[in-house]
């Protein structure tokens, strides 16, 4: 399952001929996103297939979409909007690699949204390998904050899980570890 990255809901994708046919709005403004998107047609497989933008999207104060996700202005609400630019600027002309987008919230406001190539308000953006670095980074914060030890990373995960039913689980699924295998 992907892990959107859209701030909020999807809309309906357009289909002629069998074919999927993914367009970005036109620039009005606002974040750039696929019009017609249908939530259930979402896949990595249509994301390859995205068209690159034609120019970043850069916004230092992200519309609120009433979303539930508070907003703010970079620089004002926190941040180096000079730094940032020139990050952001950087990631435009391919410096950093192949980035969709990159999101910047502070004390719990979004106050900078990017979007590069095929990144877009209302797609997922598929994490793959990446939540490796992410799970990583959540389990060495709760070490740090007391909610686990180094001795927690060999206990099987669903020890930490309620309400599932081992009997039920896949051959080798009670193994698994967060320190892994």
């Amino acid at each position: 399952m992907a892990t959107p990255s859209s701030r909020h809901s999807l809309a309906v994708l357009l289909v002629l001929s069998g074919a999927f046919v993914l367009q970005a709005q036109k620039s009005n403004g606002l974040a750039p996103e696929i019009a017609n998107l249908n939530p259930a047609a979402v896949s990595y497989a249509l994301e390859a297939k995205l068209p690159d933008l034609p120019q970043a999207y850069l916004g230092t104060a992200p519309q609120d979409l009433r979303d539930g996700i508070p907003v703010g202005a970079l620089g004002v609400d926190g941040g180096d909007r000079d730094t940032v630019l020139k990050f952001a600027g950087e990631i435009a002309a391919g410096g950093h690699g192949e980035i969709d987008s990159l999101l910047i919230a502070h004390h719990g406001k979004l106050l900078f949204e990017s979007y590069y190539r095929r990144g877009r308000l209302n797609y997922p953006h598929y994490q793959m390998s990446i939540t490796k670095s992410y799970t990583a980074m959540a389990i060495g914060r709760a070490i740090q904050l007391g909610h686990l030890t180094m001795a927690d990373l060999d206990k099987p995960v669903f020890s930490y899980l309620k309400n599932l039913e081992p009997d039920r689980f896949v051959s080798g699924a009670r193994s698994i570890t967060l320190r892994g295998q």
